[in-house]
């Protein structure tokens, strides 16, 4: 499934039971995360609590400020009843989506996810989420 804002866009493969993959690309920002968010709940397939793989490597975050973040973070807390609270896991490109990540984990806290944890290589966020069954990215 295939959805698209005017700035960021995103594809969310549903494989296995309760584990989902989302990639993300172009400019992130917070009315982009909104629509993937909602897209995603809205799925046949989504499960609450559904353990999720964030690939953000193609997502353009340079821009993303504070006050953004803090929307982006809402914007999960106001879905938070459909999305349960599976574990996340980010995989990012550089040091900026590094720090964004843990700035959100940080944010939504224990309340929004039963754990996060950000990586810099896909086999590796695979592993830690997907118990060593590899996702087909």
């Amino acid at each position: 499934m295939t959805g698209q804002t005017d700035t960021m866009k995103f594809k969310i493969h549903y494989y296995f039971p309760e584990f989902v993959c989302i990639e993300t690309k172009g400019p992130a920002s917070v009315d982009g995360f909104e629509r993937l968010v909602s897209t995603l709940i809205q799925h046949p397939r989504w499960r609450t609590g559904s353990d999720m793989l964030l690939d953000h490597r193609k997502l353009e975050m340079k821009d993303l400020n504070y006050t953004e973040m803090l929307q982006i973070t809402a914007v999960v807390r106001k879905h938070s009843d459909q999305l349960g609270r599976g574990r996340c896991a980010f995989v990012i490109q550089d040091k900026l989506g590094l720090g964004l990540s843990r700035m959100y984990g940080l944010l939504a806290g224990d309340a929004l996810h039963a754990a996060t944890a950000v990586f810099f290589q896909i086999d590796q966020a695979e592993k830690w989420l997907y118990g060593g069954r590899k996702a087909p990215v």
